[in-house]
């Protein structure tokens, strides 16, 4: 244990991300890792009969566009990270803004995990009614986790996560009154 200490103290001194490093080093020591897979909007597909419409924003960088009153659905496949220690939780968040402020947004995750062979068109698991608050500034970025996927549910033969994002924006609890633009999404899982 002293050696990573050292190396802790090293970072310190040195200036050198010190919460990212110390996170890695005691990670490192203890099991696996945090590993994540991001896919940028301009990689999530708007189809079907409700689709969030593809935009840049104020700045020119792409984003999807979910309008407000609406029900609006984006869809992605993403590989099944090989490294992923599939006996423990993972997780799908979002990087998302909003011109309003402190406001709620209502999302729902739709899932299919399948394996070579199994069907892509079999019910998937809904994970519906997610709150989320925009940022305190307006076009602030906020990264929003959906509840954790079990440890145990991607099998050892499972390759591929089919994945629905919608706004869920005719709900009454969803307060945002303006836009939501997604700007990627993330799956958050341990490495072995």
């Amino acid at each position: 244990m002293g050696a990573y200490w050292q190396t802790i103290m090293c970072c310190f001194l040195r200036g050198e991300g010190f919460y990212n490093r110390v996170v890695e080093i005691i990670s490192g020591y203890f099991g696996g890792q945090a590993g994540q897979a991001w896919i940028p909007a301009n990689a999530v597909r708007a189809a079907g009969v409700r689709p969030a419409a593809s935009a840049l924003n104020a700045q020119g960088f792409f984003v999807l566009s979910f309008a407000d009153g609406q029900d609006r659905n984006a869809q992605f496949n993403i590989q099944v990270p090989p490294d992923m220690d599939r006996s423990l939780p993972c997780q799908f968040c979002m990087g998302w803004s909003s011109p309003a402020t402190d406001k709620t947004l209502i999302a729902d995750l739709t899932y299919l995990i399948t394996a070579p062979g199994e069907d892509t068109e079999a019910a998937p698991t809904v994970q519906a009614g997610n709150a989320f608050t925009s940022a305190a500034v307006a076009d602030g970025l906020v990264i929003s986790l959906f509840p954790e996927i079990p440890g145990g549910t991607v099998g050892d033969d499972d390759v591929c996560f089919h994945v629905a994002l919608e706004r869920d924006g005719n709900n009454v609890l969803d307060t945002l009154g303006d836009v939501m633009e997604l700007h990627g999404v993330a799956l958050r899982y341990t490495t072995l």
